[in-house]
């Protein structure tokens, strides 16, 4: 199982969010802004307060996610930083369960990471 940095990682490459937002919402989660949240019916239905104070309604499952917030303008595709707020609050929580959205989010499987895992044992050079 993936630590939540590598989760994190997974979401990046996978183009579902970018650095930039990890960090913010990184620092969302160390302020606390998640209030509360529970799981429903495969997803995760937070409220998470803003940088400027307002609370924001996300929701997050394998299939996109939703937010209140302008970031979400860009639609589904990039996690905003309230996303990865909740994602993070909730991994500290139930961390097989956040794994597993966060891998059918991206696609991840289980035989695509040994895929990847050989493809980057072949590109690291032999020793002499």
């Amino acid at each position: 199982m993936l630590s939540i940095g590598g989760l994190l990682e997974e979401l990046v490459l996978a183009n579902k969010t970018t650095p930039s937002r990890i960090l913010n919402g990184l620092d969302l989660y160390r302020k606390n802004g998640v209030i509360k949240y529970r799981i429903v019916h495969e997803k995760i239905v937070g409220l998470v307060e803003g940088s400027a104070g307002a609370i924001h309604r996300v929701e997050i499952s394998s299939e996109g996610y939703k937010c209140t917030c302008a970031g979400n303008r860009f639609g589904p595709k990039y996690l905003c930083k309230h996303a990865i707020a909740l994602l993070m609050k909730a991994y500290s929580d139930e961390t097989s369960f956040i794994t597993n959205l966060v891998y059918k989010l991206v696609g991840f499987s289980s035989s695509s990471k040994i895929h990847r895992e050989e493809k980057l044992i072949k590109t690291v050079p032999a020793e002499k």
